[in-house]
């Protein structure tokens, strides 16, 4: 339900569109996420057989509709400022896809987030920074949809989709980097 919070309140004054893929979820999320998002406009859950992060998140590239793309992890807390912020750095700079922090909590208390005034960084060889720095996650980065269509989006042959994502869209086009905590992870979680 925060995952869901934290989402719903991602630029309320912007047109957006919700798109959930339960991937053969053996536990109750895909029930919360439909109760949770009977009245929200332009939402929708698919589910479908598990076919892991790739399956998925092609899955939800398929049915984008709008400009850029955000990807979020299913137990990932965006910042109040996550989407906004990181709309301005592809705006600003003109990138394909902007990869901005995540930093992880233990705690509900260690949960805070700080805007501070940090300009992007724009690499003159893309995907040399992202083989170089590992480049990987997805609830902190935005995308360009054309952009990530233009790359054929993820690898089906690659089981993990964030790390594929990166490379494919920086061989063809421009990122950016923002050093800013955009997005929690729950730390040391087992599952």
């Amino acid at each position: 339900p925060g995952v869901l919070d934290a989402l719903a309140r991602q630029v309320p004054e912007r047109p957006r569109q919700f798109i959930f893929i339960d991937d053969g979820s053996s536990d109750a999320s895909a029930d919360i996420v439909e109760r949770a998002i009977a009245g929200w406009e332009d939402a929708t859950l698919v589910r479908q057989p598990n076919g892991g992060p790739t399956a998925a998140t092609n899955a939800g590239i398929a049915l984008a509709r709008h400009r850029y793309l955000k990807l979020l992890g299913s137990d990932d807390l965006l910042a109040p400022f996550c989407t906004r912020r990181l709309i301005e750095v592809l705006e600003e700079t003109g990138a394909d896809v902007v990869f901005s922090r995540q930093d992880y909590y233990r705690h509900a208390c260690d949960i805070a987030f700080v805007e501070t005034p940090v300009a992007p960084e724009v690499p003159a060889d893309p995907l040399r920074t992202v083989i170089a720095r590992t480049i990987s996650g997805t609830s902190q980065t935005l995308y360009r949809l054309d952009a990530i269509r233009s790359a054929a989006a993820c690898d089906p042959g690659v089981f993990a989709e964030d790390f594929s994502l990166a490379l494919r869209v920086a061989r063809r086009g421009r990122i950016a980097l923002l050093d800013l905590v955009t997005a929690l992870g729950p730390d040391g979680d087992g599952d």
